[in-house]
């Protein structure tokens, strides 16, 4: 995380069994390291972006997803519940309140 700029770093004290506090990133830097990751998951991610998204965005002006089957969806979520419990990930959204939502 020290390649990223100040502003997208910062430190949080989350309930965790050490008490220690955890680093938090920002949307923007956590974008920053999922593109220099060089882990299997992180490239499926780049590869998207930079196959479907990136093309979309400058094509047409934006990037709207088809959405998915339901039996896509069902795979997917059977998928990420492991995950999900195993770890969470923090990502800060500097400018927002907790109570405005994503």
């Amino acid at each position: 995380m020290r390649n990223l700029n100040q502003n997208e770093v910062g430190n949080a004290q989350l309930s965790t069994k050490g008490g220690k506090p955890n680093a938090t990133v920002s949307e923007s830097g956590l974008y920053k390291l999922i593109m220099r990751s060089d882990k299997p998951e992180a490239k499926a991610f780049q590869d998207w972006v930079t196959r479907d998204v990136l093309p979309a965005i400058r094509k047409d002006g934006g990037y709207v997803p088809i959405p998915p089957s339901p039996h896509f969806l069902q795979i997917s979520a059977r998928q990420a519940a492991p995950r999900h419990r195993a770890r969470h990930v923090t990502v800060w959204a500097p400018n927002k309140t907790a109570t405005e939502g994503h």
